[in-house]
């Protein structure tokens, strides 16, 4: 390859969606595009990449597209004969399009665990790749047998918090895994100064996928709790959907309101890519996930809007939450701590001011997306001159 050439690096996108993941890929492509060349390889769609894209300011610089509808993802449904097969298809294919492009490509970037049987098949055609990890599934037999694969394939593991981390490298302490913790554009930096949190009537949102595991209904238990002792003086808006591999979540956890008298308390808005925007018109942001978060954007995105987070004490918000200074931390499945906690808030008893200033305070000097950049940057700078152009 010439010298002169800035390096090539192609990034696998295999699932394009609205959440975290996908947001914080466009920001490691905006950022790295303007010291490699980059070539996506998505595997379905890319509308929600190209959305995000759209606000990095990356006109002319050196990003294509390329659809490879073969890239081996690792999902729930393919365990079965079809899903095998369709799976071997996919792997035989996908090696033949990494033999053939190899030799005008520096490396591969593999965006998420999802893609990590892509991390397999570099290894295999002797090509350089890293892969980020979003992911915790730890608590999975294939999640456990995809960090084992992926500790013998991968030649950088970016892990974004230390939860994550201990689940990547296992028992192997020389797995090569960094942390970098993710970061997000500062959108309030003009208008912040504006906001006043309202501690005597706060109000309060929930924003992510409908799933038991995102404490959804943990939520509703939490509130039911307090309305049997007190009257409700407050209402918690929903900005979310299901996930598109159980469609009936939504309508179940609607049914699961209604049959409790909480329709009125929990109000389900739906979803909208302007959420994340929305927060800046709330008070208390809450993220009580039931599963082991490897690093909530939501979270990130409250601390921007100088919101108070309540969110659960494992995971990693509780890398970035100290609780009682930037936000509060509960116990996940302790409804009775939660409700406490939502009654305090709600009767003026906690400084919900002081909390969410802190936790702007900890955005600014942490979290931004600038300070992502820089990091992400130098991570692959270095591991381009160690494995590349060394």
């Amino acid at each position: 390859m010439d010298g002169k050439m800035m390096n090539k690096i192609v990034v696998i996108h295999p699932l394009d969606d609205s959440y975290g993941a996908t947001k914080i890929l466009s920001y490691t492509i905006a950022a790295l595009s303007s010291h490699y060349r980059i070539e996506i390889w998505y595997k379905s769609s890319k509308g929600f990449l190209e959305a995000f894209l759209s606000t990095q300011n990356i006109e002319g610089r050196n990003v294509i597209y390329k659809h490879m509808p073969s890239i081996p993802v690792v999902h729930s449904k393919i365990f079965n004969i079809s899903g095998l097969y369709t799976l071997f298809k996919e792997l035989i294919a996908f090696v033949w399009a990494v033999l053939k492009n190899k030799h005008s490509v520096d490396y591969f970037y593999i965006n998420t665990y999802a893609a990590a049987l892509a991390s397999f098949v570099c290894k295999l055609c002797a090509v350089k790749n890293i892969i980020h990890c979003h992911e915790n599934q730890q608590h999975k037999s294939s999640g456990r047998a995809l960090a084992s694969l992926v500790r013998k394939c991968a030649d950088k593991i970016i892990c974004v918090s230390n939860v994550v981390k201990d689940y990547v490298c296992g028992p192997d302490k020389t797995t090569p895994a960094v942390v970098i913790m993710n970061g997000i554009t500062d959108v309030f930096a003009d208008i912040i100064n504006e906001k006043k949190v309202d501690w005597q009537n706060p109000k309060f949102l929930i924003v992510g996928r409908i799933m038991p595991e995102k404490g959804y209904w943990f939520l509703a238990d939490a509130v039911k709790s307090l309305k049997e002792m007190q009257p409700l003086t407050f209402s918690i808006d929903a900005y979310g959907d299901a996930p598109p591999n159980r469609p009936t979540l939504a309508d179940e956890y609607r049914n699961y309101l209604r049959t409790n008298d909480l329709e009125n308390d929990i109000k389900l808005l739906g979803f909208s890519r302007q959420a994340d925007r929305e927060m800046f018109n709330y008070d208390v942001v809450l993220v009580p996930s039931i599963m082991s978060d490897p690093f909530p954007t939501t979270v990130l995105e409250a601390m921007r809007a100088k919101c108070l987070v309540i969110t659960t004490a494992h995971g990693g918000a509780a890398e970035i939450i100290e609780n009682g200074k930037n936000g509060i931390l509960i116990e996940k499945d302790d409804t009775a701590a939660f409700a406490k906690v939502l009654k305090s808030i709600v009767q003026g008893e906690t400084d919900i001011i002081s909390m969410a200033s802190e936790a702007r305070l900890f955005y600014v000097e942490n979290l931004t997306q600038s300070a992502f950049e820089t990091k992400i940057v130098n991570c692959f700078d270095s591991f381009t001159k160690e494995h590349i152009n060394g």
